[in-house]
């Protein structure tokens, strides 16, 4: 039988974080019932790399108002 052993932590990054910043962080973790701080990181990567691809294809992204108008939001990426 083959397995794998890890002798060493699994590379990872480090964020530093304004007061505010940590503060909607935390909320966001708890808003979403995420596991832990990376599990938050994990999916806002996802979401964002998501966003990105879809931007660069040049599609836009709208949120729609409970009065039914369509609102375009803001650019996540400027394409040069």
């Amino acid at each position: 039988m083959h397995g794998f052993e890890f002798t060493k932590k699994p590379p990872g990054i480090k964020i530093r974080l304004t007061e505010k910043q940590l503060e909607r962080f935390e909320k966001l973790k708890n808003d979403t019932g995420a596991d832990d701080e990376g599990e938050v990181v994990r999916q806002a990567l996802k979401l964002y790399e998501y966003c990105v691809r879809e931007h660069l294809a040049g599609k836009k992204f709208f949120v729609q108002g409970g009065n039914g108008e369509f609102k375009e939001i803001i650019e996540l990426v400027q394409v040069t």
